[in-house]
């Protein structure tokens, strides 16, 4: 359950409107008209980076927060600190705006009003 804490409070935080947890596959349904960015997952380290790409690859936009300024770079670079995330994989969906790294937690805050 802890590897999915960083999708739920992602979702929790950009306004999801349904959750749904079985035996830890987690199901959103994201609203129509939604801003371009629909899912934040805090954290992009081996666990939230891949879960970003997973949304991105599925057409859904997603922004990481990390704290690591030099992390948040490079995935804005397209270039991949995980094994399992080739920079090949990442850097079009990077490119094409469905994925996206910050150090701000600003833009989480502002949609939970």
């Amino acid at each position: 359950m802890s590897s999915i804490f960083p999708l739920l409070a992602g979702c929790a935080l950009m306004g999801m409107r349904e959750i749904a947890t079985v035996t830890g596959v987690v199901a959103v349904t994201v609203p129509r008209g939604t801003p371009r960015r629909e899912v934040a997952i805090i954290g992009a380290g081996y666990v939230g980076l891949p879960l970003g790409l997973t949304f991105a690859e599925s057409g859904i936009g997603s922004v990481l927060v990390d704290l690591d300024a030099g992390r948040v770079e490079a995935i804005n670079r397209g270039e991949s600190h995980v094994e399992d995330v080739p920079d090949a994989t990442l850097q079009p969906l990077v490119e094409g705006g469905l994925l996206a790294a910050t150090t701000d937690y600003a833009p989480c805050a502002r949609r939970m009003r």
